[in-house]
Formats: structure tokens, C-alpha cells, sequence
């Protein structure tokens, strides 16, 4: 089963700056669905985006925090790996893939009410993406456990897209960004960590152990990082991923 692959990184801090929000938790009235993928926030929590690998697949937003949530019927039927959300909520991307690797990058500039394919990006196994505060400056990787795939950047909401060849072709599974998105991470399942300082035109490989990476996050300013292992642990970076240090986190998937 897929694991959740975006977490919308602002949502993260809140929940570390004050944890005992984070103590009690409340179903909401979304469906029962095989398989929840990912889910994003805007910065105050109240637009959530959230995605399907189900069949049919599907996006459904929610506008009061989740208390109440609405199936976009009109974005098509693929497998959704991932979405990501400007700080203000009313900027969405999502990607998806298939069997054949034949998934799309979709936007919507109305909080999840339309959508529209990106014709600038491939179609390829896309795996997860992020964006910039403001939905401008946005990063994609395409791959996952059975497919190859590449990073690919924009600086225009999605509108062009460029392939950044520094990047190895590989198994990418999670990226994350900055608010600004100059500063990104990116990980690979069976493989390791590489971070970028501008913008995602050149690519570091870190210090970080070969694993099977699973997600990334990344606080505003780029410099603290977390990510997680499957079926392993949880690995956290305070120099923007120049040295990683596992936490006391159980193994787990």
C-alpha cells in the first residue's frame, strides 16, 4: 500500500510548535477509500487537498479544515501519487502515474474546483511534487520502486518545465522545498538523499545512508529536514542535509 507521500511542510511545524494540538484526533466525514495517497494544507489549515489511488481515483478538497470534504469530479481517473498546495490554498498541483508510467501533472488555481493538464511536463510515473509558498516555483520527481525517472523544475506555476539533468536518472519516491523553493530535497527508495541550493539546478548527494527512502519534509527556510525509512526509521538534518542523524523513532513502515 502506498504510504502518505505529501505533507504539506507548514502543517508539519504547527504540529511541532504546539504538540498537544496533536494529542487528540477527530475522523472526519471523508469516504472510507482504498487508497488515500497524499494530502496537502494551506498554511492555516482550513483548505485541504487530498488524493486517491483507488478505483475510481480521485481529489477531494475540504474548506473548513475537514470537517466537511468535496469530490472534484471533474479531474480525471488516474492513479494520484501526490499534491502539493500553495501557502494560500488556492494554488494545487497533483501528479499521477500508471502501469505504463503514462501520469500527468494537473493544476487547479481555484482551491480544487478545476483542473487542467499541464502540457509543458511528460507523461511518466510521476511520484510526488512540491511547491513554493506563493505556487510559482514548483518540483517534481518521477520514479518510484519499479519505474526510472528524472527531476523536473518550474518557475512558472507549471506552465514550462525543465528536466535537470544534474540529477541522476534513478528510483526518486519524495521531494520537498522550501517556502521560497530555492532550497530542495529529494530522496531515493533503495538509494540515498541529494539536495539542491538553487532552485534544483544542480543536485548534492548527501552523507546519508543507502536506504529505501519514503518521504521527505522540509521546514520554510530549507536548513531542517526529516525523513523516513520504510521499514526502517526516521533520520532528521539540521544544515539543510549536509549530515543526518536517526532519531530514537521506532522501526516501522
Amino acid at each position: 500500500m502506498k504510504a502518505v507521500k505529501t505533507l504539506l511542510l507548514v502543517v508539519a511545524m504547527l504540529l511541532l510548535a504546539n504538540l498537544a494540538f496533536a494529542q487528540t484526533w477527530t475522523q472526519t466525514s471523508a469516504p472510507t477509500i482504498n487508497y488515500w495517497s497524499a494530502i496537502a494544507s494551506s498554511a492555516d489549515a482550513k483548505k485541504l487537498v487530498a488524493t486517491t489511488t483507488g478505483s475510481p481515483a480521485a481529489i477531494y478538497t475540504s474548506t473548513n479544515s475537514g470537517a466537511t470534504w468535496t469530490a472534484q469530479t471533474n479531474s480525471v481517473n488516474q492513479v494520484w501519487w501526490a499534491v502539493a498546495s500553495s501557502a494560500d490554498g488556492n494554488k494545487l498541483v497533483a501528479t499521477g502515474g500508471g502501469p505504463f508510467g503514462n501520469g500527468l501533472i494537473f493544476s487547479s488555481t481555484d482551491s480544487g474546483a478545476t483542473w487542467v493538464p499541464l502540457a509543458g511536463a511528460p507523461s511518466t510515473n510521476w511520484f510526488s511534487i512540491a511547491s513554493s509558498a506563493d505556487g510559482g516555483k514548483l518540483v517534481a520527481v518521477a520514479g518510484g520502486s519499479s519505474h526510472i525517472g528524472s527531476i523536473y523544475t518550474s518557475t512558472d506555476s507549471g506552465t514550462n518545465w525543465t528536466l535537470q539533468a544534474s540529477a541522476p536518472n534513478t528510483n526518486w519516491n519524495a521531494v520537498a522545498s522550501s517556502a521560497d523553493g530555492s532550497k530542495l530535497v529529494a530522496v531515493i527508495t533503495g538509494g540515498s538523499i541529494y539536495t539542491s541550493t538553487n532552485l534544483g539546478i544542480t543536485w548534492k548527494q548527501s552523507s546519508a545512508p543507502p536506504a529505501s527512502w519514503n518521504a521527505v519534509a522540509s521546514s520554510a527556510d530549507g536548513s531542517k529536514l526529516v525523513a523516513v525509512v520504510y521499514n526502517g526509521g526516521i533520520y532528521t538534518s539540521t544544515n539543510s542535509g549536509a549530515t543526518w542523524i536517526q532519531t530514537v523513532a521506532p522501526t516501522n513502515s
